[in-house]
């Protein structure tokens, strides 16, 4: 994290972040997580958030490249007339093509999220969380925004926002965190936590 939040403080530390899940998606274990789509329900969650009054001030919209979160992007672009800057570093932790049961799923997520366990075929806490964060002071750098939104996903966010109060169980911040949950940091601190 040093380097991380040695970067964002060179920087202008006016500028407000939320950090937001995709909303609710639909398991289809014949294709890579990375490839689902949203529910009928998640388009809808999508919708009527981007329709509340709290997001107005968004001046910049920033995506995960994943189907997923683009989809729950899209209705904030089109109502704020905003662009969507799509980031492959925001993209979930990689957890390989093999099909799981949801018991041996949550055990994997357990043993990555909170002993660091390296689990064959997926990618390991440390580099899904220097990726993520990478991608983030990229946007950082980038600046040119003021409140700007950020989708991306339930893994690479709770890994995020516990490293950013130093919150050890991130397995069961992951389990807490429900669909189009959403954060905001600002001065490189966690202003409303996403759980």
């Amino acid at each position: 994290m040093g380097g991380f939040v040695n970067v964002l403080m060179a920087h202008n530390m006016k500028q407000i972040l939320h950090l937001m899940r995709h909303a609710e998606t639909a398991v289809d274990k014949k294709v890579p997580a990375s490839d689902w789509l949203l529910t009928e329900d998640g388009l809808h969650q999508a919708e009527s958030l981007a329709s509340a009054s709290i997001f107005d001030a968004v001046d910049c919209i920033f995506s995960s490249t994943e189907c997923k979160a683009l989809q729950t992007a899209r209705p904030f672009a089109d109502r704020l007339g905003i662009e969507i800057l799509r980031y492959s570093e925001l993209k979930e932790l990689d957890r390989g093509k093999e099909i799981l049961s949801d018991k041996e799923y949550l055990l994997f997520v357990e043993w990555t999220l909170n002993e660091s366990i390296a689990v064959p075929g997926w990618e390991s806490r440390e580099h899904a969380l220097n990726r993520f964060q990478a991608g983030l002071e990229r946007i950082m750098n980038k600046g040119g925004f003021k409140e700007g939104l950020l989708i991306s996903h339930g893994l690479v966010l709770s890994m995020h926002f516990a490293d950013l109060l130093g919150v050890d169980d991130v397995f069961s911040r992951w389990q807490r965190l429900g669909f189009c949950a959403w954060g905001t940091i600002q001065d490189n601190a966690v202003i409303k936590d996403i759980v």
